[in-house]
């Protein structure tokens, strides 16, 4: 949990001419609302603690403090606190309880107006935490976010929604229990970094979006670490992507039909797909996408990369993934691969490395085996390539491979996990059984064909 920082609200104090002090009652039976809209603009007005009745409405520039965590209850009857006033700052409350209904829209805190700063605050069982409609240059800051634990996924709002929003920054939030922890749509010029994101669906989810920054970050636990969507001009720096597993959906960092896209220093590990890569860049003709220093380790497959996606691979570290690369699509995709660590890698830097793979091959041959592709039965086929006669389809090739890894195995990364383990296990011995049945079936009509 990061530690609240107390120097905005000591400097806030200082130079604010005019403070407006709330009854310190609990219950109070004061009507904050009305306090709100006797305060005059750019005032601050000082809450002590105690419990207070949304919904709110914001319609001036105020400065409004919580001594003591004071509880703003929006009592479920729709958004807890509407921000429709330029530069206003909100900061120490505890804010609870908006409608639960999600075509609601509902919100802990809705902002519709710009230079706002919302720091130190509590907010939960809220179906969407902060969200911002149309709102430029705010800073979403410190804030203990979540949305309805007991619900499901699908039942929950996101943590922090920018709808069309603007030059942004999101930072140093924690955020859990949401169905997206910070979901962006028609959002551009964002700064999403340090937040710590869990238990959610998508830790960072982006749809038509431009320009972010997206760095150092962790995002953990959740069933997507970030799904980057239909979006261009992204910079994803410095993240922690880990452990996030569903019992249907664990991928670490998805990219769709995305362009201009920089991963550079990120850790993925201990996911089933680590990188997943579709139809990216796009366009295919003007956009590019780069993957360079980072470490992929313990997944089940590093990286998946459809045949439709192009771009650079340099200067990662593949480590110990049961699958290094897997390929989606009947022909090798335009992938320059230079100067990456390979784990399985034999060499001593002078030859190349060469990543081929003759289960992929098999599956072509036989569609039905697509089922199991994801399985540990297909990476199982890896070890049988002595005995199968099928020429390997070759994947990747480094040149310029690296004997030595470019970053530090975290001390805490975890590896497989026991009840992945079980999984596997299950998974291994059906598709394994159907495969001898279809390599004997297709002998067996040989046969008969009077070979």
């Amino acid at each position: 949990m990061n530690k609240i920082n107390f120097i905005p609200l000591i400097i806030s104090l200082l130079i604010l001419p005019e403070i407006i002090y709330a009854s310190n009652t609990t219950p109070s039976p004061i009507n904050l609302q009305e306090l709100i809209e006797k305060a005059e603009p750019y005032s601050t007005l000082i809450i002590p603690r105690g419990v207070y009745y949304g919904p709110l409405i914001i319609t001036k520039p105020l400065k409004i403090i919580g001594e003591g965590w004071p509880t703003i209850d929006g009592r479920k009857k729709g958004d807890v606190i509407i921000v429709e006033a330029n530069d206003v700052t909100i900061t120490g409350l505890r804010i609870i309880n908006s409608d639960e209904w999600y075509g609601s829209d509902a919100a802990g805190i809705k902002i519709k107006a710009n230079n706002t700063l919302i720091f130190n605050n509590i907010i939960e069982n809220v179906l969407f935490g902060i969200y911002l409609q149309n709102s430029w240059n705010s800073i979403i800051r410190n804030n203990i976010i979540s949305s309805f634990k007991e619900k499901s996924l699908n039942d929950r709002g996101y943590g922090v929604y920018l709808w069309y929003s603007f030059n942004n920054t999101v930072e140093s939030n924690r955020i859990s229990y949401s169905k997206d922890g910070i979901y962006n749509e028609h959002a551009y010029n964002n700064t999403l970094k340090n937040n710590y994101i869990t238990n959610s669906r998508y830790g960072i989810h982006l749809m038509y979006s431009d320009d972010y920054i997206i760095k150092d970050n962790i995002v953990t636990r959740n069933l997507v670490g970030m799904a980057l969507m239909y979006s261009i001009n992204l910079h994803v720096i410095n993240n922690t992507v880990a452990n996030n597993k569903g019992l249907v959906v664990s991928e670490g960092i998805f990219i769709r039909e995305a362009g201009n896209v920089t991963l550079r220093k990120n850790i993925i590990y201990g996911h089933f797909l680590g990188l997943d890569i579709t139809y990216s860049p796009y366009p295919p003709e003007t956009t590019y996408l780069r993957v360079e220093n980072n470490l992929i380790a313990f997944n089940y497959v590093g990286v998946r990369i459809d045949s439709e996606s192009r771009g650079k691979f340099r200067g990662n570290d593949f480590v110990e993934n049961m699958e290094q690369i897997l390929l989606e699509g009947y022909y090798t995709p335009n992938i320059h691969w230079e100067g990456n660590f390979w784990s399985d890698y034999k060499g001593a830097g002078d030859s190349p490395h060469v990543v081929q793979s003759i289960a992929e091959d098999l599956i072509d041959q036989n569609p039905n085996l697509r089922l199991f592709m994801y399985s540990p039965a297909y990476l199982t086929l890896e070890l049988m390539k002595k005995t199968l006669p099928i020429n390997p389809r070759i994947k990747a090739i480094d040149i310029y491979p690296s004997t030595k890894p470019h970053n530090n195995l975290p001390e805490n990364i975890s590896k497989l996990t026991p009840e992945w383990l079980i999984a596997a296990i299950i998974l291994t011995v059906l598709p394994i059984i159907s495969i001898i049945l279809i390599l004997r079936g297709g002998n067996h009509d040989r046969s008969k064909g009077g070979i």
